[in-house]
């Protein structure tokens, strides 16, 4: 039978939330999610006991629950939203990678901050804490991935870059960091038969790993030195060598993590040294394998100091690795990433005759160095046609010779729409969400296009509007900010199913929004030209600047409970006017066209200050402009590969 969790304080309610949502995400569970339950439901046992026991204990002892539960309440929504992002991320087909290691990361980050205090307080709550580690430690096992050799993936490429030196320093640093895992893995495994191995193995094993002046340490410190050379940054490589680092350097937390989690193990210790009469040979052995876990813990959080100052360093740097894509009325897409973009105009042209574009990242996500986008684009030129192809951010180049015709090339399918975007569904067909070219009154339509039988079947499903719908955009995958005032309003099975339809209305103050109803919401401005979205926020532009909302804000206005979305906007002096067009990257970043200027900046949403009307809580940083670029028709920002595992990386290794 299931033990239902009480939900009787705070981190009893958090438990529970944990086992609901693994129960319910994960209806069809393996082995390891059924342990996982488990492990969860003897973490809340362990510490229901403990809190009837502190209720009646010495003031020593209050105390010392007092401590774990502070600690267990700062360190279990990290650890329980990473659980759930990591099951999701790594039971997909093809599991999320990516996904699923920034995961793995958000759960050690979130046990740092609380392992001192943890491991600082005495008493009987001490079995909470063995509760608490084993239920890591497994999360650990099961979810983080085994280092893959990424140097194979990437070995031509430096070596058509000349970086044979960067390239074998790499792999001699992410090989050892293997090695160390895995040797790990194998002697916290226990002997046949369920009895504790011996700690003495595993103490050598971490002797041999310095992360003072040990090559490993030495090499990812050199890697990072390399990464942020001026004439490095530049290279195509660049990107992969970072995640590579990344993911080495996230592989080794997650190993001395564990290892801690291992060496301080209450039941693992006891089943290990005996009870009620422990054998003093084996205490010590397992006081020597804490002492030396305690030190490689101790040495990773000064090693983390290190990395976040290089994280911190390369940060403006990742951001100008992504691509941007820039097409101008009727005329050429330029693809361009890197810093050189903003020091020269030569960008390269993928694209003729273009009316509008769309970029959409692929089903099974950007785990690719060389992974492709859809790119999707209404022709501009006599046969008003609707081609698909796909673009290779890393050669900044299409991957196929000729574009596909979408529907029938006789047809003029393009001349049909006004704009359109798409989505890939998991049989590998397309689902293309169109605007209707309308003289007047204004439809959305929904195509499924199969590309291999070249069929494109209209489905049953055409919302009509008063006024035509000059744009569409797709907000998916959606989120939720866990500081937004609005959070509590997005509808639940509406988060699941991860798509909200926007439509920019012409000659209208309101946004066309679409999810199992048709609404409408008013913008703050006198007009609008466009719209834009992300997974977090819908973006309004035009003459007046630019302002956003979160998706849980525009729900409310849908429900009924505000007026407007809760829009937020930059001081005056910091906004640009008369905006053509905008993108929101989730890397931070805004890429904006006026006619003066084609600009970049980064954002912040502060949302502990006034709204719109009593004051911003949208910050942005200053604006950098590329050389020549100016009056763009269509503008669109792709993060760099890897930018995932760069921000949970950060997140992970910030100090506390």
């Amino acid at each position: 039978m299931t033990f239902i969790i009480p939900n009787d304080g705070p981190v009893l309610g958090m438990l529970a939330v944990l086992q609901a949502d693994l129960q319910r995400q994960h209806v069809q569970q393996n082995d390891q999610t059924i342990k996982l339950t488990r492990q969860v439901e003897d973490l809340a046992k362990e510490y229901k006991l403990a809190q009837d026991a502190a209720k009646t204990g010495t003031p020593e002892e209050k105390s010392a629950f007092e401590t774990y539960q502070k600690a267990l309440a700062s360190a279990l929504p990290g650890v329980t939203q990473g659980t759930l992002a990591a099951v999701a991320a790594f039971q997909k087909q093809p599991p999320d990678t990516l996904a699923g290691s920034a995961a793995v990361m958000d759960i050690c980050s979130s046990l740092s901050s609380a392992l001192g205090g943890l491991s600082t307080a005495g008493g009987p709550p001490g079995a909470v804490l063995g509760a608490l580690f084993s239920m890591v430690s497994m999360i650990l096992t099961f979810f983080a991935p085994k280092p893959p050799s990424l140097i194979s993936q990437i070995e031509a490429l430096m070596r058509d870059l000349q970086a044979e030196l960067e390239e074998s320093a790499i792999r001699a640093g992410a090989d050892a960091v293997r090695v160390f895992a895995e040797g790990c893995d194998y002697l916290m495994q226990p002997l046949e038969g369920g009895a504790v191995r011996s700690p003495v193995g595993l103490t050598e094993e971490l002797k041999k790993f310095n992360l003072v002046e040990g090559n490993t340490i030495t090499t990812m410190r050199t890697v990072r030195h390399w990464l942020l050379q001026a004439g490095n940054q530049n290279l195509d490589a660049w990107p992969l060598i970072l995640q590579l680092h990344n993911d080495a350097y996230m592989h080794l937390t997650m190993t001395v993590t564990r290892l801690k989690l291992y060496a301080h193990d209450a039941e693992r210790i006891k089943k290990y040294v005996g009870a009620p009469d422990p054998d003093p040979v084996k205490v010590k052995e397992w006081s020597t394998l804490q002492v030396e876990a305690d030190v490689k813990f101790q040495n990773l959080k000064v090693n983390n100091t290190l990395a976040s100052e290089f994280f911190n360093d390369a940060l403006p740097i990742a951001r100008k690795r992504g691509t941007y894509a820039i097409a101008f009325d009727g005329d050429k897409i330029y693809v361009v990433t890197g810093p050189w973009a903003f020091q020269t105009n030569k960008f390269t042209a993928v694209f003729n005759n273009t009316r509008s574009m769309s970029l959409t990242r692929p089903r099974q996500g950007v785990n690719s160095p060389s992974a492709a986008y859809d790119l999707w684009v209404l022709d501009s030129g006599s046969g008003r046609y609707l081609y698909h192809n796909r673009l290779n951010v890393r050669k900044r180049d299409l991957t196929d010779y000729e574009a596909d015709y979408v529907g029938d090339p006789q047809g003029y399918v393009g001349q049909q729409f006004l704009d359109i975007t798409a989505t890939q569904s998991p049989d590998g067909t397309y689902v293309v969400y169109g605007t209707r070219n309308y003289a007047q009154g204004g439809a959305l339509e929904a195509h499924t296009w199969n590309r291999d039988a070249r069929t494109l079947v209209r489905q049953d499903w055409r919302p009509l509007t008063g006024t035509r719908l000059l744009q569409v955009r797709l907000a998916t995958p959606l989120a939720v900010l866990p500081d937004d005032p609005e959070k509590d309003d997005m509808p639940p099975d509406l988060l699941q199913a991860g798509l909200i339809i926007y439509g920019t209305m012409e000659d209208s103050r309101e946004i066309f929004v679409q999810t199992s109803k048709q609404f409408a919401v008013p913008i703050p401005m006198g007009s609008y030209t466009g719209i834009a979205v992300d997974s977090t926020f819908l973006w309004a532009y035009g003459r007046d600047g630019f302002v956003c909302a979160t998706h849980a804000s525009v729900m409310s206005c849908t429900a009924g409970k505000r007026s407007m979305p809760r829009w937020l906007g930059p001081p005056d002096k910091f906004n640009l006017s008369r905006v053509i067009d905008l993108s929101a990257c989730e890397d931070g970043t805004l890429l904006i066209s006026t006619p003066e200027r084609l600009a970049t900046t980064t954002y912040h949403v502060d949302f502990a200050t006034p709204n719109i009307g009593e004051g911003q809580r949208l910050t942005v940083g200053a604006w950098e402009d590329f050389v020549g670029g100016n009056a763009a028709a269509h503008v669109q920002k792709l993060p760099m590969y890897g930018w995932p595992l760069l921000e949970h990386s950060m997140v992970a290794v910030a100090p506390r």
